[in-house]
């Protein structure tokens, strides 16, 4: 009878043990993930802002409440272009075409951002058509050919900007 409790004891402990390394192996994926993608994007700035810039283009969001807008806090380009906004799993949640005049603007979202996600602004040229597609429409590259791309977060947590 012992032999059969200390057997069982034996396949639970070997059990938890496998889901245990099933899970740090996950959580190690996602967090190489993640420095892939923030890698991509640069140094943050700031605590609360994420710029990529190009020779001629540049694009900065900073972090901001959830919800079904993201305000753009400066994008550059010599012909206009659209900033595309995708979460994490790299799904495509709104698009807006900024003039080559305009600085700053709003993005209107088609899936609202969540408390504590990440997400992309992506900067893409315009094939003329102004009707985004990201088959269409060519990544802005910065000067070593990387996609011009602005991490931030949504996150009810902002400090206070005064003056």
């Amino acid at each position: 009878m012992e032999t059969n409790n200390n057997k069982r004891y034996w396949q639970i402990f070997v059990g938890v043990l496998i889901v245990a390394i099933i899970v740090l192996v996950s959580a190690f994926r996602s967090f190489n993930q993640e420095i892939d993608s923030l890698a991509a994007v640069g140094a943050r700035g700031d605590a609360n802002a994420s710029t990529a810039a190009a020779a001629d283009a540049e694009l900065a969001v900073r972090d901001q409440f959830p919800g079904s807008i993201v305000f753009v806090s400066s994008v550059k380009t010599p012909t206009g272009g659209w900033v595309v906004i995708t979460d994490d799993a790299n799904a495509v949640i709104g698009s807006g075409y900024f003039e080559a005049t305009q600085i700053t603007g709003t993005i209107d979202l088609l899936t609202p951002t969540f408390e504590g996600q990440n997400y992309f602004a992506g900067l893409y040229h315009d094939n003329g058509d102004r009707v985004f597609t990201l088959v269409a429409d060519e990544k802005w590259l910065n000067s070593a050919g990387q996609p011009i791309i602005a991490f931030f977060r949504a996150t009810r947590d902002l400090p206070e900007d005064k003056g």
